[in-house]
């Protein structure tokens, strides 16, 4: 089982409950306690806050992508250069032997 994928789709299924609690708290359906309140409020920004940490995880995987990309880059560019110069030592040798 996919644990990562299950607290994510739990997070979920909380946060929408919490929306749903907030805006029937604001139209004045439901009348809780200030401490039922906080307690809301908290989860909702743990919720929040787990997010924001996937994104900068996943912008610091982005950006080792970018540098192995332009490592590689590099490297494609050097084996051109090289085979560029095994071309022309061909063309001399061709022409050297008269072929």
């Amino acid at each position: 089982m996919n644990w990562n994928k299950f607290w994510d789709t739990l997070a979920w299924i909380g946060f929408g409950i919490t929306i749903m609690y907030l805006i029937f708290k604001a139209f004045g359906i439901i009348h809780s306690p200030i401490s039922i309140d906080i307690v809301t409020i908290i989860g909702a920004s743990i919720f929040i806050g787990r997010h924001i940490q996937k994104v900068e995880h996943i912008s610091k995987e982005v950006n080792i992508v970018k540098k192995d990309v332009k490592f590689l880059t590099k490297m494609v560019d050097n084996v051109e250069d090289e085979i560029a110069i095994m071309r022309g030592k061909v063309v001399i040798v061709k022409n050297k032997l008269n072929i």
